[in-house]
């Protein structure tokens, strides 16, 4: 199982700097939606989308899009093989924590979703952005709510 897991770890680092790379060189250097950890308001989203220059928004829903669709699932499936393995000897506990992870590629799919609805939209209304700004915020708890649940699990592994 560790092979599987150092595997799925390579491929979301990979697929992280390629989305990272790729996503910069699409918006020439403007910071991405999703990367707003405290999330963004309406007004930004519409300061981003004026931003925007033409085919900037279809590159975003489709090719930027593709590889974005792949990394919560890379990184999510990371992180449960992670945490079953960190948490061994736990039984139910580490059952419960590896769900963390999983809620976090759910959210961020949903948030994905969300944001290309945003970008397709010929104006995008308040309660679509706050439902993609909470979706942001809710990802990034669950992130990292998982790195500290995995930390600890290593931590009390070590300890013995």
């Amino acid at each position: 199982m560790k092979r599987a897991v150092w595997a799925l770890t390579f491929a979301a680092a990979a697929n992280y700097a390629l989305l990272f790379w790729y996503g910069m060189r699409v918006l020439d250097g403007q910071k991405q939606l999703d990367l707003y950890v405290l999330g963004y308001s309406h007004p930004q989203v519409m300061a981003f989308i004026a931003g925007l220059e033409p085919g900037m928004a279809q590159k975003l829903t489709t090719e930027v899009r593709l590889i974005d669709t792949s990394f919560p699932i890379l990184l999510g499936l990371a992180l449960v093989g992670w945490t079953l393995i960190a948490g061994k000897g736990l039984g139910l506990v580490r059952v419960v924590a590896a769900l963390i992870p999983l809620a976090y590629a759910l959210v961020d799919l949903y948030e994905n979703h969300l944001i290309a609805g945003i970008l397709t939209s010929a104006l995008p209304g308040v309660e679509q952005v706050a439902l993609a700004s909470a979706a942001t915020i809710t990802k990034f708890i669950l992130i990292g709510g998982s790195a500290i649940i995995l930390l600890w699990f290593i931590y009390r592994r070590i300890r013995g």
